[in-house]
């Protein structure tokens, strides 16, 4: 298994606290899927999943987060439009192979999930602000997404699909 990962946990404060970021990778089934996250806050909480059919070149996932109360929370849930997808925040799943996602965070209490079945699929995207929400999946081929998301209270969903 190649596994690339970095995690760095800080806490900005004047006193003690105890604060920590979650990881949960569930599964990197062939060796040549990466998984690159750099976590900077606390309370930060993603999990990834990333199944190669062993066809194709291998899935990517890169991810910066600068903050606190990031991607999935304490049991945070998804509202409005985010919530009708089905995701889970702070998942971030790729089935298939050549899949690539790379995302940036900055802020706070921005949940995301993201999820791309298939091949040769593509999101970019740039969370930026306060209480955000994100959901986007992608099944079948080379489906690309890219976005940037600023300011305070945004909800953003995209959902493709193609054969």
């Amino acid at each position: 298994m190649k596994l690339r990962f970095v995690l760095v946990v800080g806490v900005l404060a004047s006193a003690p606290a105890q604060a920590s970021s979650e990881l949960v990778i569930l599964h990197q089934d062939r060796p040549s899927n990466s998984l690159v996250l750099d976590v900077n806050g606390s309370f930060n909480a993603v999990s990834g999943l990333q199944v190669h059919n062993g066809l194709g070149a291998a899935n990517m996932i890169h991810l910066d987060i600068e903050g606190d109360f990031n991607g999935g929370p304490h049991g945070a849930s998804f509202a409005g439009v985010a919530l009708s997808v089905g995701l889970i925040p702070g998942s971030i799943t790729q089935s298939g192979s050549d899949n690539h996602i790379t995302a940036s965070v900055t802020g706070s209490h921005n949940l995301f999930a993201f999820s791309q079945e298939g091949s040769g699929n593509r999101l970019t995207a740039s969370i930026s602000g306060m209480a955000n929400q994100v959901v986007v999946t992608q099944t079948g081929k080379n489906n690309v997404v890219g976005f940037s998301q600023l300011g305070i209270g945004n909800m953003f969903s995209v959902s493709q699909t193609s054969w």
